[in-house]
């Protein structure tokens, strides 16, 4: 099992500014090595990512000595990054890659792309009193703000900065770890919305903090100063600072959020039925964007994948056609039309009066028997509450559910 550590570094300002220089010197490499890339291109040539790293340790000592004056990765990695770059490119305009269009790389900014490369081999992290420390080479010993929390093989590492702070982003290949679980339900549905971020199927509704609705205010002051600052200055970068760390605030408050709630899910619940959102779709309505990133609704769903397996829970999720806020889970009756403006769900058949998202979680608890994919401990009716009468499942106006066809 792989995972994941950032910890966050307490460099001295000369330390701090060694990390900038092997940062710069990590941005610098990149833009050369695409500038290259192109210029040879153009020429008619066929460079890759393992010629131009060639090309560029031969001149480096003479026309660039300034980056031997930092750690070695810092002027290696970028060369593949930049390789791994062009093949997600690539992949992408020839329709071998899943998800979003990736275009050309761009080359690196000042202030935006801070960090560079470790290899596992090229640094040590040790442990010192409650906290730890980290051997970087050229720089040295660098105080972190925790020890590392897992006990395994260190893979490689990355320092970066974000709002003025140095991390350290550590990948660890570790045993399968196996935490007690306290499941207190077999199936658990969640519905995933704006108004209540979670909503699970046993009745508890789940409000998201939403940070940046509260931090909306100090952002446009903070902001304002900054754009009356004078550009290149050193109070235009302290404003600067100021917003990069309201914002970096607001995420954390997000982050701990999600982490907090998608822990509990997976501890209390044997298997977990969520929704199968398009997430990126949702953000183009521009009119929602800014209310469903700040719930961070994104971030739930891998959460929940790979913290499952540590509780001995597992995750499924619903068929993206599974009408699950226009079924009826009482008789399974399907609305041929719901608007978002309408919070309760009434059943025209059997009269059924019910939360518009407490209706949705049920149907989502439903959704393993009606799928015909049971759970181990399944063997009991639901704590929904009575079977679903027989009803058509597909819903209306859209390509059939391929799992689920009758009751």
């Amino acid at each position: 099992m792989k995972r994941g550590h950032v910890i966050c570094l307490d460099p001295t300002c000369k330390q701090a500014r060694s990390l900038a220089r092997a940062a710069g010197c990590s941005r610098f490499t990149y833009n050369w090595a695409l500038h290259e890339w192109g210029r040879q291109y153009r020429a008619g040539l066929k460079p890759t990512a393992f010629k131009l790293k060639k090309q560029f340790n031969s001149i480096k000592a003479e026309q660039f000595p300034w980056i031997l004056e930092s750690p070695r990765d810092a002027n290696s990695q970028p060369f593949a990054d930049l390789g791994a770059a062009f093949r997600n490119f690539f992949a992408s305009i020839k329709g071998q890659r899943k998800g979003r269009k990736v275009g050309y790389p761009r080359p690196r900014k000042r202030g935006k792309d801070d960090s560079f490369y470790v290899a596992n081999d090229k640094f040590d992290v040790r442990r010192q009193g409650k906290r730890g420390v980290v051997r970087l080479p050229v720089i040295g010993f660098v105080k972190m703000h925790e020890a590392v929390r897992y006990e395994g093989k260190i893979l490689s590492g990355r320092v970066y900065r974000k709002a003025d702070r140095w991390y350290l982003a550590i990948q660890a290949e570790v045993a399968d770890v196996r935490l007690p679980a306290a499941h207190k339900r077999e199936v658990v549905g969640v519905d995933l919305g704006i108004k209540t971020a979670v909503m699970l199927s046993d009745g508890r509704p789940l409000d998201a903090p939403k940070p940046l609705k509260d931090a909306l205010a100090k952002l446009r002051r903070a902001n304002r100063r900054l754009h009356r600052r004078k550009k290149g200055g050193a109070n235009r970068r302290k404003a600067a600072m100021q917003v990069a760390r309201i914002h970096e605030h607001v995420a954390n408050i997000r982050k701990d959020w999600m982490h907090k709630v998608t822990t509990m899910i997976v501890r209390e619940n044997q298997t977990v039925v969520i929704e199968d959102l398009n997430i990126s779709g949702m953000m183009k309505n521009r009119r929602l964007s800014r209310a469903l990133s700040d719930v961070g609704l994104g971030m739930f769903r891998p959460m929940l994948e790979y913290k499952a397996p540590v509780y001995g829970s597992r995750v499924i999720a619903a068929d993206r056609w599974f009408p699950s806020t226009k079924r009826c889970h009482r008789c399974g009756h399907v609305k041929e039309v719901m608007s978002l403006s309408e919070r309760t769900y009434v059943c025209e058949v059997c009269g059924l009066i019910c939360d518009r998202d407490l209706n949705s979680s049920i149907n989502l608890e439903w959704y393993p028997r009606l799928a015909g994919n049971l759970t181990p401990m399944d063997t009991s009716a639901s704590t929904a509450g009575p079977a679903p009468a027989a009803s058509a499942v597909d819903e209306v106006g859209t390509n059939p559910c391929s799992l689920v066809s009758t009751l």
